[in-house]
């Protein structure tokens, strides 16, 4: 399975561009800064955005590239070790130029401040690069569970948005006990969690909405997040039975629903 990115202007398409061999390479995530575009996903095989040709290290590596406004190649980027496996990959690009990179590995990984190991599963990453692409900060966060795959885990589907100030704010599933490095969050259910991060990475704040039911059940766990030109927080998704979120309980159909709800910052 191959990628493809491409531009479209006013009157079609202004660039287009393939991308792959004859394994398998996914575009997961994309943002637009100044005209420039940057994509994030993961590959195996070898992956060539104009620039020197990205190799994986032999399982599922995870990729981030910056184009032009022509398509042109500004730089690109490869993390994964031999064997390793990353999913759920979100860039986002701050007003400034630095790009932030979320996601799940599982394995052993490097984003260029030293290696990283995941624990009994999946563990969630967190990656800050300068607008040329060089490494500024990176942290690992991890779920307290039971043995799992990435097929199978609650810490699975991730979602990540930035604000003006630079700060960050993630979202997603999980079960049992997840420690973003403040108050550790503990739910016996699957439930969907907050987390807001300053401009350095240090968190400013967690939460966690859970239901009298698991929230969801893969493959349909969704969260989605996006923050306003106010701060505020917008998160949605799916949901079953009688989800809490805070200022009121509300009750599902028997088929499960959806939710929007907004946070002050």
């Amino acid at each position: 399975m191959d990628s493809y990115v491409a531009r479209l202007g006013r009157n079609g398409c202004s660039w287009s561009m393939k991308l792959g061999d004859s394994k398998v390479q996914s575009i997961e995530s994309i943002a637009s800064e100044s005209g420039d575009v940057v994509v994030a996903g993961r590959f195996a095989g070898t992956l060539d955005f104009g620039g020197a040709t990205l190799a994986s290290g032999g399982g599922l590596d995870a990729f981030v590239a910056k184009l032009g406004e022509d398509g042109h190649h500004i730089w690109s980027r490869r993390f994964g070790d031999q064997g390793g496996v990353v999913s759920s990959i979100r860039v986002a690009v701050h007003p400034l130029g630095t790009v932030m990179l979320s996601g799940l590995f599982q394995g052993s990984i490097d984003f260029g401040g030293g290696v990283r190991k995941s624990t009994r599963g999946p563990d969630l990453f967190v990656v800050k690069l300068n607008p040329a692409g060089e490494h500024l900060w990176s942290t690992t966060i991890t779920e307290e569970r039971m043995p799992c795959s990435l097929d199978d885990c609650t810490l699975d589907r991730i979602d990540m948005a930035t604000d003006s100030d630079g700060s960050l704010v993630l979202t997603g599933h999980y079960k049992g006990e997840i420690d973003f490095g403040g108050s550790v969050l503990r739910n016996t259910q699957t439930a969907i969690y907050i987390a807001k991060l300053d401009v350095n990475g240090t968190l400013l704040w967690s939460g966690d909405y859970g239901s009298s039911v698991p929230v969801c059940s893969q493959p349909e766990c969704v969260a989605l997040a996006a923050v306003g030109s106010d701060h505020n927080i917008v998160i949605g998704g799916q949901y079953r039975g009688a989800m809490d979120f805070g200022a009121a309980t509300i009750a599902a159909d028997e088929d499960g629903g959806s939710f929007v709800m907004r946070l002050s910052r």
